[in-house]
C-alpha cells in the first residue's frame, strides 16, 4: 500500500478518466479478466466512471456498508475505511490500524442514487483498495486486476523461461493428450510432469463461438513460493467471421521443472480483436516533439487530444499525425513506447505500451498526461487502430 499512501498524501484523487465518446456505448468493467455484472451498469459523469457499490469491491476484499440515515457509504478493509456521502465530493479517509490522523480527499465526481443503486466513483476506490484500473478505448472497458495479481515487481523473482507446445507434439505423446483432453473443458490452471518434462495448461473454458485465442504472456515465480501465469485472452472482433460452435481456448506450455514451484496462479487478460495482421509489415514513422509543432491545425489538434486516453489520428494532405496518449495519471515517471506500426493494404495498426515507473523512482507528485506524437506519409490509409498496453509498475523485473 505503499503506493497508495503516497498518492493519498498528495490530496486530491482523480476518478477514472475516459474519452466523451464513451458514453454513447455500453461500459464494461473487467476484474482479472473476467466480466463483471452490475444489477445498474456503470454510468459516465462529467468523464468520471460510476460504479455501484456492491460487488466489485466485495470482490476486492473490501467490506461495504450503507447509511440511510446519513446517506452514506462505507468501505472498510484491513488497513482503512473510506467515508463517501451522496452528492459530496468529499471522502474521509481513516487508518484505524495505524497511528495515523485521519484525511479528507477531493473527489472529480461525487457519489449519486440511480435507480436505487448508489453509484461511486471507480478509479478512486479502486486505487483506495491497491489496484489501478486502466482504460481500454477499443472496447470501452476498464480493466482492473486484483492487488495480489497486480505483479508488484518487488515481489517477484526472475522470469521462468517456456516454450509453446505443438499440435504434433501433442498428438505424439498419448498421456499427454488424454491429460490435456480432461482438463481443457475446465477453465483454470493445471501442470503435469511426463518423462521428465513439465507442461502447463492454461484454458479460458467454454466460449460461444470461434475467433478466441489464448496465448501464454508470461511466467513468473512469486516471492510467496506461487508460480504466476499470465494469459491474454483474444476474442474476435465484432464484423468477424466465425465458426458458429462452443469453443475451449487452451495454451499448452513447457517449462524448465526445476523452476516451477508446486503451487499455481494466473491470470487471464481479456481483449478485443481489433485487427492484428498476422503478417506485420512494419510502417516507418517519425517521432515529433509537440512544441516544435508548425501546423496550426495540427497544433490544436494535439492541445484538444493529448489529455484523452486512446490513439487518436489527423490526416492532413498527405501527411498523418498519430497521439498515442495515456491518459491521466497521478505522477510523473510514465512514458509511452511504440513496439511498432504494422500495415495490411490500407490499414495502420499501432502497437504501444504504457511504462510504469518503478516503486524506488522518484517522480513528480502532479498529475501527468504521459503520449508520443508520430508523423508518416498516409496518401493511401484509411483506417488506423490498436491497441495500447499498460504495464505494471516498470516492469523492473525482466532482467
Amino acid at each position: 500500500m505503499k503506493k497508495l499512501v503516497l498518492l493519498l498524501s498528495f490530496i486530491m484523487i482523480f476518478t477514472l478518466s475516459v474519452p466523451a465518446s464513451a458514453s454513447n456505448h455500453e461500459i464494461k468493467v473487467r476484474l482479472n479478466g473476467e466480466l463483471v455484472t452490475f444489477d445498474v451498469p456503470p454510468i459516465l459523469v462529467e468523464g468520471r466512471v460510476l460504479v455501484p457499490t456492491r460487488g466489485l469491491f466485495e470482490k476486492l476484499g473490501a467490506k461495504v456498508l450503507w447509511d440511510s440515515g446519513n446517506s452514506t457509504v462505507t468501505i472498510e478493509t484491513d488497513d482503512q475505511i473510506v467515508i463517501l456521502q451522496i452528492d459530496n465530493k468529499q471522502a474521509t479517509i481513516s487508518f484505524p490500524s495505524a497511528s495515523k490522523e485521519a484525511i479528507i480527499v477531493t473527489l472529480d465526481a461525487p457519489p449519486q442514487v440511480i435507480n436505487g443503486r448508489t453509484m461511486v466513483p471507480l478509479r478512486f476506490l479502486s486505487e483506495v483498495l491497491g489496484t489501478t484500473p486502466n482504460w481500454d478505448s477499443t472496447s470501452n472497458t476498464v480493466n482492473i486486476v486484483s492487488p495480489e495479481l497486480s505483479k508488484p515487481s518487488e515481489e517477484l523473482g526472475k522470469p521462468v523461461n517456456f516454450t509453446e507446445v505443438s499440435s504434433d507434439e501433442l498428438y505424439k505423446n498419448k498421456e499427454l493428450l488424454d491429460w490435456y483432453t480432461e482438463k481443457s473443458y475446465t477453465k483454470g490452471i493445471y501442470s503435469i510432469e511426463i518423462g521428465g518434462k513439465h507442461y502447463v495448461l492454461v484454458s479460458a473454458g467454454e466460449r460461444p463461438s470461434g475467433g478466441y485465442s489464448l496465448i501464454v504472456d508470461g511466467v513468473y515465480n512469486l516471492k510467496n513460493n506461487k508460480t504466476y501465469v499470465e494469459a491474454i485472452l483474444q476474442t474476435p472482433a465484432p464484423d468477424e467471421i466465425v465458426t458458429q460452435a462452443l469453443t475451449y481456448p487452451t495454451s499448452l506450455i513447457l517449462v524448465d521443472s526445476k523452476e516451477v514451484v508446486s503451487t499455481l496462479d494466473f491470470n487471464i487478460f481479456e481483449v478485443e480483436n481489433v485487427g492484428i495482421i498476422e503478417e506485420e509489415i512494419p510502417y516507418p514513422f517519425t517521432m515529433v516533439q509537440p512544441n516544435s509543432l508548425t501546423d496550426q491545425a495540427a497544433s490544436k489538434w494535439y492541445s484538444e487530444h493529448y489529455q484523452k486516453e486512446g490513439i487518436h489520428y489527423l490526416k492532413e494532405n498527405n501527411m498523418i499525425y498519430i497521439l498515442v496518449a495515456a491518459g491521466e495519471r497521478t505522477t510523473g515517471g510514465y512514458t509511452v513506447e511504440i513496439n511498432g506500426i504494422y500495415h495490411q493494404d490500407t490499414s495502420l495498426y499501432v502497437d504501444a505500451n504504457v511504462i510504469s515507473p518503478d516503486p524506488d523512482m522518484m517522480v513528480t507528485q502532479e498529475i501527468t498526461y504521459p503520449n508520443v506524437l508520430l508523423k508518416l506519409e498516409g496518401r493511401n490509409i484509411q483506417d488506423i487502430n490498436g491497441f495500447i498496453f499498460t504495464s505494471t509498475e516498470g516492469a523492473s523485473f525482466l532482467e
